[in-house]
């Protein structure tokens, strides 16, 4: 069963599990990392590759989840939920999402932040994902989005980190024109930014895990990548 626009979220969580069990994953899956409820008009779309994890000792085969609100609650995971290991404090990643939130968009509610994985399966990274499954789990992940982000508002941004290895093929289903190239201070790393089809700006930025960019002086291109903070 193909996802679309119109299916419901027990379809596309049935989906993932499909997928997840016909090619023998082992460590667990999660897609979005806030309430179902983020899907509706978000006021700021984050994308990441794939969720991390699976090194730790921790029942990663049970840990499937469509979205993290089990409890009922709101939570974003990146502002609600601590991944270091000693469960109290928060990773490199989280935290520069947090900064970049309370520079650039401090109106914006975590809870309506929708926060998702390109590619639900989880890894401890990318290099460790079963290789010849790569390909097919994101032409998966591509398939998703349709659903995933149905009703993003064209004046919605979209930030993308850490995707560098599939950018051509989010930039593929968004329509996007070609991505001027911004300097982070970074050596020469850089971020993009281009415009899109189907929402206000699309910004990839590197690792943030790895490039800890926000919170830097060196970083004086922000504007070009955000603008005016909202």
């Amino acid at each position: 069963m193909k996802i679309n626009s119109a299916s419901s979220a027990d379809d596309v969580r049935e989906r993932i599990q499909e997928y997840y069990d016909l090619h023998g994953f082992k460590l667990g899956w999660s897609y979005i990392f806030g309430p179902l409820s983020s899907r509706n008009d978000p006021c700021l779309v984050t994308i990441g590759l794939n969720p991390g994890g699976g090194r730790a000792p921790h029942p990663w085969e049970i840990d499937n989840h469509l979205a993290a609100q089990s409890d009922g609650s709101n939570r974003n995971s990146y502002f609600d939920d601590p991944w270091s290991k000693d469960g109290c404090s928060y990773t490199p990643l989280q935290k520069q999402i947090q900064k970049m939130h309370s520079e650039f968009f401090s109106r914006c509610l975590p809870e309506n932040i929708l926060s998702f994985q390109l590619t639900p399966f989880r890894s401890p990274s990318w290099a460790e994902f079963p290789g010849e499954l790569k390909e097919s789990a994101l032409d998966l992940g591509i398939e998703l989005l349709d659903w995933t982000l149905a009703l993003v508002s064209p004046a919605t941004p979209i930030v993308a980190f850490g995707v560098n290895p599939v950018r051509h093929r989010i930039m593929e289903w968004f329509g996007s024109g070609t991505a001027e190239r911004v300097p982070t201070g970074w050596g020469k790393v850089c971020a993009e930014v281009c415009n899109t089809t189907r929402g206000n700006r699309l910004i990839f930025l590197p690792h943030l895990s790895r490039y800890q960019i926000f919170g830097r002086a060196e970083f004086v291109n922000s504007a070009k990548l955000f603008g005016a903070s909202q």
